[in-house]
């Protein structure tokens, strides 16, 4: 068992090893959970819009992108105390917890569909920043709402520009990028990573998170996408 240690909470739960390909998303049963999270983030006034590929598909096709498997939303670090403060809601919901990681990320699951919920901190005055993936602070605060299907959720008001600055000027062009048939070797990939995310002292861990935060964040660098944001 793992546990999420905040303040005077203690949440214990059973880590679930969630990787890309593991399944295809049931729009019908994701919906119903994005509907009961917004339901509860509305009573508790915890502020989050729509990110990656949900915000993809929202945008693009007014729908879950075909080939996605997760719900991804983003919001500011400094909700975390409302976000804790609505986690047993969320339970008595019928969600699980299924990771957490203190840099800024949960994982929550309710019929074998998973929320990813990003917590972003300031890293510059300009840049936001969650697990080494890079945000331009504009996005936060500069926000709107669209419908998505049948239900308004917040997004950023310049949503076109965050997708080019994730995905690139070809955002609108559907890429097929999983077949959902992950290999032995991926599969055992994704356990003993994440075995070893809970098991060994974060202190052992952290040259390795910084290496890797490191590495996703001069992947925009490369791509030439985040040097106008600075």
């Amino acid at each position: 068992m793992a546990y999420i240690k905040y303040k005077d909470q203690k949440f214990k739960y059973k880590f679930c090893p969630l990787y890309e390909g593991i399944k295809e998303l049931d729009k019908d049963i994701a919906m119903r959970n994005l509907v009961t999270l917004k339901e509860v983030a509305d009573e508790y006034g915890f502020r989050f819009y729509l990110a990656y590929g949900t915000l993809l598909g929202a945008v693009r096709e007014q729908d879950f992108i075909a080939h996605d498997e997760d719900i991804d939303l983003a919001a500011e670090f400094a909700q975390l105390d409302v976000l804790m403060a609505m986690l047993p809601k969320l339970l008595e919901c019928g969600f699980k917890i299924a990771r957490w990681e203190e840099r800024g990320f949960i994982s929550i699951i309710r019929d074998n569909e998973y929320i990813d919920i990003y917590l972003y901190r300031q890293a510059t005055p300009k840049m936001m920043i969650c697990c080494g993936e890079p945000i331009p602070r504009k996005f936060f605060d500069d926000t709107t709402t669209i419908m998505f299907r049948g239900y308004e959720f917040l997004v950023p008001s310049q949503y076109e520009e965050l997708l080019v600055f994730l995905y690139g000027n070809d955002w609108r062009v559907p890429v097929v990028w999983n077949d959902y048939t992950p290999s032995l070797m991926k599969k055992v990939k994704a356990y003993v990573i994440t075995y070893i995310k809970y098991y060994v002292p974060k202190f052992l861990l952290k040259p390795y998170f910084v290496w890797k935060e490191k590495k996703m964040y001069n992947k925009y660098v490369e791509k030439g996408r985040i040097q106008k944001y600075l």
